[in-house]
């Protein structure tokens, strides 16, 4: 299956990390010349020694808010395609609409099933959506144990209130979403600050965009470079 052998070329890419990188030279206030080293795309980087990501001084309710907003977005988007997929790969009823009410009362009073989907849906698909869910609480600088909590919570809510109109919740995904999608999350969010620290290349551009989404919605590629007195160069967002 193309998408069973792209997704993990990808997540290998997401290491490879752009160290070319010319110096740069700023007076400082005491009229001493320093010699910084920045990378020719220095659209990103560090400001005393920490990436400066949107919403990491509000409190932590604004930044849930915030994910729920996006990542629910994106969840009855995906139960949209989902129900425009062939029932071959759902492996849902053909008349689950009709019984739509008995499914969603099932998944609340019966314990879950060991589904039948693909290798790729149940540990890669999964995984990388508990990724999601996980970085878009940790791409707005939250802790890692907040950013797991948001995820096992999303993990949730699509297998019993959402997916649960179609079918009981999966033990696989309640199993691997959130735990297997954390892990993988947090990999990828330490990897993409490590890009952005020398500023994205466009191939890095594109390994983001596919694999750590909310942290594009969250913090863009842009940012202004900004000088203080002392030499130091931090960025913020635009």
């Amino acid at each position: 299956m193309l998408f069973k052998k792209i997704v993990p070329l990808v997540i290998l890419a997401l290491f490879y990390r752009n160290f070319s990188a010319a110096q740069t030279a700023y007076i400082g206030d005491n009229d001493t010349l320093t010699i910084e080293r920045e990378s020719k795309y220095n659209t990103l980087n560090y400001k005393d020694g920490k990436f400066g990501l949107r919403n990491e001084d509000v409190t932590s309710g604004k930044r849930f808010w915030r994910s729920q907003l996006l990542v629910g977005g994106t969840e009855v988007l995906g139960m949209g395609i989902l129900m425009a997929l062939p029932k071959r790969i759902t492996k849902w009823d053909d008349d689950y609409i009709k019984k739509a009410k008995q499914n969603l009362r099932e998944s609340w009073t019966m314990p879950p099933v060991w589904d039948k989907d693909d290798f790729a849906m149940n540990y890669i698909a999964h995984p990388l959506v508990g990724s999601y869910y996980y970085n878009a609480m940790r791409s707005q600088g939250s802790k890692k144990w907040s950013a797991f909590l948001f995820s096992t919570a999303q993990s949730f809510l699509w297998e019993y209130c959402i997916e649960g109109v179609a079918e009981r919740p999966s033990t696989q995904d309640l199993l691997f979403t959130s735990t297997t999608g954390a892990l993988l999350g947090e990999a990828i969010h330490r990897t993409t600050l490590r890009m952005g620290r020398n500023g994205f290349t466009t191939f890095e551009k594109i390994a983001v965009t596919i694999m750590n989404p909310l942290f594009l919605l969250n913090n863009k590629y842009s940012y202004r470079l900004n000088q203080h007195s002392a030499g130091t160069v931090y960025s913020r967002h635009k």
